[in-house]
């Protein structure tokens, strides 16, 4: 093989080529940036201390508000474990990150509210998904006839609040039915409360006791006419007794004068902040009013309202027009007051046996109220709500006020309406088996009051006999056939409390002075009361934000217990809320609390 030698001379030509060709391009690239560049706002090098600045902005939208430490996160009812996290990092009202201790630690700074509970539970806030707020609010100012069956101890309590002032009426509520069937009537009523109005209202708000005075501004009298849906109980001769029913009874408590506007909203604020210490951060508010609905906007626009309240609007209310041309108000959770439907009533209640059955009263043969409202009138109200953007909530105690309910929903089905949320049956207290499949065939939702089943165990099985008792109270059967379930309590007909709903939801049984639960087949597991208190009623407002869980980018709506409803159900009646936090904000937080 021959081996080409080159010259020194050719060998220092052919590198000074190589190094030519190789700086040509280097040359070109340095004249191009040497090139004189202007500096502007987007390229001017930053000083030590705006990059100061910015890494302490970087290290800001990094950063909690609020940090929860506590021994565990049930980040939902329904999952599957509860999840292994035990600790939760807030920002800005909404759920930044849920995780182990150490992940959430990374997230805290100086300027983060820490509570390190590492015994605790955290849990999403507690909802109440059917409330009578307003009238609870009232009732602090109001007389208190729970439990009272003696006429003369009702008579007692009611004189205390007489005065001469005949436009200072006087409200008594929590009438026991036996009090208004066992000798307290109007004769009685005028004698204790002179010219005062009064008003007495029956436990579960569906019948009300009138003296003279309050019938007289009411215009009810011998030639009155009985309003639709209602009745005005008379005598042989025709005189009005006093007894009011249903829809009379309702417009009575509605042309009851409100308290003064200032004085309304000190009593919410009592109400709500009671509800708040019992781990409440919602309630879905039935049958609302315009003046409610001002008093807790103006509460919220005070930064003062503490819990979020969701209004479905009284239909029978002569304001409900005006709210509805208004439309609904709504934003996604961002707001405290939400007003996104209304309530229709389509019969009453078992004990006053205004409840629509398809059959007589097992006590009362003669007795078979018709709905309040037929199936054509029923579904004219639903397209009108869903064409001004609202959803519906339908009363319904009674089967047949349930098949009202359900043919008009079919009909507005058929006929392409569609609701903004899913339609809810309030109670659904009585609900036969051909009835659960077309509930959920129309995504229907039941708004379910565990404590019902126990405050009616004495008198259900007498209305109802033998063969209908399995179809009332359900619950177990709804999530069986594929039905969404709230729990509410109904307040202040029972008591507003999660931790009793619970209980009763799960163990069909209250406190031990209360009777015992009817359907005690119709329990539910902890793990579904807990859902159907939590993510159930977030999942028929807004499924898009997760409300109701704990999961990154779900509104900050939270409660810290002292014990696990999950591992201690038992336990969880006697529970106490160390924190209950609402769109970030620690709302309440016990003495225990360090």
């Amino acid at each position: 093989m021959s081996t080409r030698r080159w010259s020194p001379f050719r060998l220092r030509a052919r590198l000074l080529l190589f190094v030519l060709s190789s700086v040509a391009p280097l040359g070109c690239l340095n004249a191009f940036f040497a090139r004189e560049v202007p500096v502007t706002a987007q390229n001017r090098p930053l000083g030590e201390d705006e990059a100061s600045r910015l890494r302490a902005r970087e290290v800001e939208a990094r950063s909690a508000d609020l940090v929860l430490i506590a021994r565990r996160v049930i980040t939902a009812g329904a999952d599957a474990e509860g999840g292994p996290a035990r600790g939760v990092a807030v920002r800005q009202g909404t759920v930044m990150a849920v995780g182990s201790e150490a992940e959430i630690q990374g997230l805290i700074t100086a300027s983060t509210q820490i509570l390190n509970l590492p015994g605790a539970t955290v849990t999403a806030g507690m909802v109440d998904s059917h409330t009578h707020v307003v009238g609870a609010a009232l009732a602090e100012d109001a007389v208190d006839l729970s439990g009272i069956t003696d006429v003369s101890k009702a008579m007692e309590r009611i004189s205390r609040h007489s005065t001469w002032d005949p436009t200072a009426w006087i409200w008594a509520w929590g009438a026991p039915a036996a009090l208004l069937e066992g000798g307290l009537d109007r004769a009685a009523l005028d004698a204790a409360t002179r010219k005062t109005p009064t008003l007495v209202s029956r436990a579960d708000g569906h019948a009300a006791l009138c003296n003279s005075a309050s019938l007289k501004i009411l215009g009810i009298s011998v030639k009155s006419i009985d309003p639709p849906g209602g009745r005005v109980v008379r005598d042989k001769d025709g005189q009005p007794t006093g007894l009011l029913l249903e829809a009379a009874a309702e417009d009575a408590f509605r042309r009851m004068p409100l308290p003064p506007r200032g004085r309304l909203k000190a009593l919410l604020m009592v109400a709500l902040s009671r509800l708040a210490e019992r781990g409440l951060t919602a309630v879905h508010e039935m049958a609302a009013s315009p003046d409610a609905v001002a008093a807790l906007m103006e509460l919220e626009f005070e930064g003062r309202l503490p819990v979020r309240v969701a209004l479905w609007i009284d239909g029978a209310h002569p304001g409900w027009p005006a709210l509805r041309d208004r439309g609904p108000r709504s934003a996604g959770g961002t707001t405290k007051v939400e007003v996104i439907g209304v309530k229709l009533f389509l019969d009453g209640t078992l004990g006053a046996r205004t409840a629509a059955l398809s059959m007589a009263y097992s006590d009362a043969p003669a007795e078979r109220p018709p709905p309040r409202l037929d199936v054509e009138a029923t579904r004219r109200r639903l397209v009108e709500a869903s064409k001004a953007g609202f959803g519906v909530a339908l009363h319904c105690i009674g089967d047949q006020a349930l098949e009202t309910a359900l043919a008009a929903l079919e009909g507005a089905k058929a006929a392409g309406v569609r609701f903004p949320l899913p339609p809810r049956i309030e109670h659904a207290q009585i609900a036969r088996p051909d009835q659960l499949a077309r509930l959920a065939a129309l995504g229907a939702v039941a708004s379910v009051q565990p404590l019902h089943a126990c405050q009616d165990s004495a008198l259900a099985p007498a209305r109802l006999g033998p063969d209908r008792l399995p179809h009332a109270y359900r619950a177990a059967s709804f999530l069986k056939a594929g039905i969404p379930t709230l729990l509410g309590s109904d307040t202040p007909v029972a008591p507003s409390d999660p931790r009793l709903a619970f209980q009763v939801a799960v163990f069909r049984a209250a406190a031990p002075t209360w009777p015992a639960c009817a359907a005690p087949e119709e329990a539910l597991t902890p793990r579904q009361a807990l859902a159907a208190l939590t993510e159930a009623p977030g999942a028929t407002l807004d499924p898009a934000r997760h409300r109701g869980r704990v999961v990154p980018g779900a509104p900050a709506d939270l409660v810290v217990w002292d014990v696990d409803p999950l591992a201690q159900p038992a336990a969880f009646a006697q529970a106490r809320a160390l924190a209950t936090i609402v769109q970030g904000r620690v709302i309440h937080r016990s003495s225990a609390v360090p």
